[in-house]
């Protein structure tokens, strides 16, 4: 596995929040190096942010269930 396909994982781990401070140092260091990666771990980030900035929505208390019954009609 190179080293950019081990660093996809680490970016989607901070991503979550699920990093640990070496792998963000890591990170760090290899995305001043890699344009690649850097232009990834940029995307992923304002992936996150965009996600982050939508309204939350309502939904009925039912909708699961709802959900659950429309897709099992479906099969």
């Amino acid at each position: 596995m190179s080293d950019c396909e081990n660093f996809k994982k680490i970016i989607e781990r901070y991503v979550n929040d699920e990093c640990s401070l070496e792998e963000k140092e890591l990170l760090d260091a290899h995305t001043k190096e890699c344009s690649k990666c850097n232009d990834d771990f940029l995307f992923a980030l304002s992936i996150k942010n965009t996600l982050r900035s939508l309204p939350k929505i309502e939904v009925p208390d039912n909708f699961l269930v709802s959900l659950n019954e429309k897709l099992d009609e479906e099969e």
